[in-house]
């Protein structure tokens, strides 16, 4: 036997014995009801659904004020966020700075200390060779004219050393080349040869 597709009138009895249904169930709600008492209930149905649509009006009149009142807050919190950002980078760049600043202060500090303890040490190793040139030197060096620059520079630091300089004496003003051949002696030499 072959199974034919439902007709178009078959899906209309369908629909009939639904209706038929759904009309016995009113009957029986409004079963023993008078005309007055289904206007009552009609009534009663409009205005609970009337309530309920204003209800509902006022609670999406609620939520949008909500809503508007949120992004007013949200608006806020992000300036007041942003606010507090620029402060505190501000913040960590006076800090980075003052930290850079003492950084560089305390460098130069140990820079000018090491470059005073260098130039001490230059002065004091100076004075020590000078010393020591001078002990290897003798009198002798003392008793004759120098010839070489080499010899008036050593002559010159022995006087700086011993506070003896060509700026007293009978030489007084005049520079190792200006000065007539002879002998160099010290200040003390020259006034005892001058009271002789």
């Amino acid at each position: 036997m072959s199974l034919q597709p439902p007709s178009r009138l078959d899906g209309l009895e369908n629909r009939v014995e639904e209706l038929s249904r759904a009309l016995e169930r009113l009957a029986q709600r409004f079963d023993g009801l008078q005309p007055g008492d289904i206007a009552r209930r009609l009534e009663e149905q409009e205005a609970r659904i009337l309530a309920t649509r204003c209800h509902l009006e006022a609670t999406e009149h609620q939520l949008s004020r909500d809503v508007a009142s949120h992004g007013n807050l949200i608006r806020s919190v992000q300036t007041q966020f942003a606010e507090l950002q620029r402060q505190l980078c501000k913040a960590a760049s006076m800090s980075a700075t003052q930290e850079l600043s003492n950084r560089v202060e305390d460098l130069e500090a140990k820079h000018k200390h090491s470059v005073g303890q260098a130039a001490q040490e230059a002065v004091r190793k100076e004075y020590e060779r000078l010393v020591l040139e001078l002990a290897q030197v003798g009198p002798s060096a003392r008793a004759r004219r120098p010839d070489t620059p080499s010899d008036w520079s050593l002559l010159s630091d022995v006087d700086r050393l011993e506070g003896l300089s060509c700026k007293t004496g009978p030489f007084q003003g005049k520079t190792p080349h200006s000065t007539p051949r002879g002998p160099v002696l010290p200040a003390h030499l020259y006034r005892e040869s001058e009271e002789s």
